[in-house]
């Protein structure tokens, strides 16, 4: 099946096509229709997208990066800086970056090292000055780790074309606030390419305040099914959320979890329900297991005070079980399980 692109602006490049039909990705889920659709960087286009967690949102932003990169090959500086608010995230990025390089490699004049430079704070400054000295096209990275190599000059923030900032709503919050707020000051690229899960309208009047000077196109892909929110995200897998009051109980969300069952278990897939506590992830866990009649086969729990190989055991498990439930939290689903796929 080839790829279908007739929504986008300026088509993908023939290259950037077909390293994406060879990598494996074969249709655009919602949210990349709509990133192509409504990017245009002739045009001078900054986007903000809301769209939740797993819905694609790291293809949707890394194949108008690469067909940039593949459209300008005399440029032999730094042109795209991605921020993650993890070193997880970023490594994650990373890993889908390479697949699409992988088919790329032919048709770039230079290495993966010229192509890509992942910072991790994990690592030495010697280890990340070694992954610069090739000034990579695109640089990935936390704000942490950007903001010591541009302080100690060791990446030059005017080279950067395009920006990407993944997970705004984190990267403009507590913890990461500070440093992200002072790398955007020192940066001047043409276009931003913004994404959350979460907080829309909170996210979009603080790029405002920090940016006064840029303007952003606000995208979402959500629909809106009586009071819930039922989201898109491609023909074999949606996200349903729905907002609960603060004093409700564990045995109540799980009996509204049993009541979903007409979304969620008439087939064999399996669903994800994330939590943001540890405690919530064990106390909900416990009360879906005490469910009389329940429409999963099995219910199973992870978060991260599980061991690793602990951790390996349950992912596998899940593969392997039909209507399984997992509940868990975000940071360990996406970014620490990253091989994950139901």
């Amino acid at each position: 099946m080839a790829f279908r692109l007739g929504l986008a602006k300026r088509s993908l490049s023939k290259l950037v096509k077909k390293a994406a039909n060879a990598a494996g990705f074969r249709e655009f889920l919602p949210v990349q229709k709509l990133v192509l659709a409504e990017f245009d960087y002739d045009k001078h286009t900054n986007l903000l997208v809301k769209s939740p967690t797993g819905s694609g949102k790291t293809l949707a932003f890394l194949l108008p990066v690469v067909d940039h990169v593949i459209r300008n090959p005399e440029n032999r500086t730094s042109q795209v800086l991605i921020i993650a608010p993890s070193r997880d995230l970023g490594s994650q990025i990373m890993k889908e970056l390479r697949k699409l390089f992988e088919h790329l490699q032919n048709s770039f004049d230079g290495d993966w090292m010229s192509f890509c430079a992942f910072l991790s704070g994990g690592k030495s400054t010697k280890s990340n000055l070694f992954f610069l000295q090739k000034s990579p096209r695109i640089v990935i990275g936390s704000p942490g780790i950007i903001f010591e190599m541009v302080d100690s000059e060791m990446l030059e923030p005017r080279d950067f074309e395009l920006v990407v900032l993944d997970e705004v709503d984190q990267l403009l919050a507590k913890g990461f606030a500070e440093e992200t707020e002072i790398i955007l000051s020192l940066i001047s690229p043409e276009r931003y390419l913004c994404f959350s899960a979460t907080n829309s309208i909170e996210v979009f009047d603080r790029l405002r305040s920090v940016m006064p000077q840029q303007k952003f196109s606000f995208l979402k892909t959500e629909k809106i099914v009586k009071n819930d929110l039922l989201f898109d995200v491609s023909p074999t897998l949606f996200h349903y959320k729905k907002k609960l009051s603060k004093e409700v109980s564990p045995p109540s969300i799980a009996q509204e979890i049993k009541n979903l069952r007409k979304f969620f278990f008439n087939s064999k897939g399996s669903t994800i329900v994330f939590c943001n506590k540890k405690r919530e992830v064990d106390a909900l866990a416990g009360s879906l297991r005490m469910i009389d009649d329940a429409p999963w086969s099995v219910v199973y729990q992870i978060h991260g005070f599980f061991p690793q190989n602990q951790r390996n055991k349950i992912m596998n498990a899940v593969r392997d079980t039909e209507r399984c439930l997992l509940i868990g939290k975000v940071i360990i689903i996406f970014f620490k399980e990253v091989e994950f796929n139901l």
